[in-house]
């Protein structure tokens, strides 16, 4: 077994490990977002919060999975540093959103309730719609970048 093997093996068990420690900091940034008081003014934003968790976890700890599987099997690329920061920042992504988006709602709100929002066409819909689509974008903005520093399969599939 070469050094790149074991390499991913072991990065596969960090990754499960750091999945199973950050993940209480997951579940308190997205139960501030589903207490926030105005939740409901928001499209679709209280019932894509309440999921997000389950997707997160089962997402990192299938990467992590993944990582473990390629290296016992040989497959995938090499990881170099380029590839350990591009995961581990995908889920500091992902956290640091969590932890910042009841700041981001209450800003929403703030512009939903403006005395003047009539005077300006579409403004309220857009900002009713607006921090489920962050919420998404950012959601898979981080899970994309941990996926790409994961690599491509190697010859033939995973």
């Amino acid at each position: 077994m070469n050094m790149q093997r074991i390499l991913r093996i072991v990065g596969g068990v960090i990754a499960i490990v750091i999945a199973f420690v950050i993940y209480p900091m997951v579940l308190t940034a997205t139960q501030s977002i589903l207490t926030y008081a105005h939740i409901a003014s928001f499209t679709g934003m209280s019932s894509v919060a309440a999921i997000a968790p389950l997707i997160i976890f089962v997402s990192m700890i299938f990467g992590g999975g993944l990582m473990v599987f390629q290296g016992a099997k040989g497959s995938g690329k090499d990881l170099g540093m380029k590839n350990i920061i591009m995961i581990v920042g995908g889920l500091i992504a992902i956290v640091i959103m969590l932890l910042l988006f009841p700041t981001i709602l209450a800003s929403a709100y703030t512009i939903i309730t403006d005395a003047h929002i009539a005077d300006y066409t579409g403004l309220a819909s857009v900002g009713a719609i607006a921090p489920l689509v962050l919420f998404v974008s950012s959601l898979f903005g981080g899970g994309l970048l941990s996926w790409t520093g994961l690599g491509k399969p190697g010859k033939g599939g995973f």
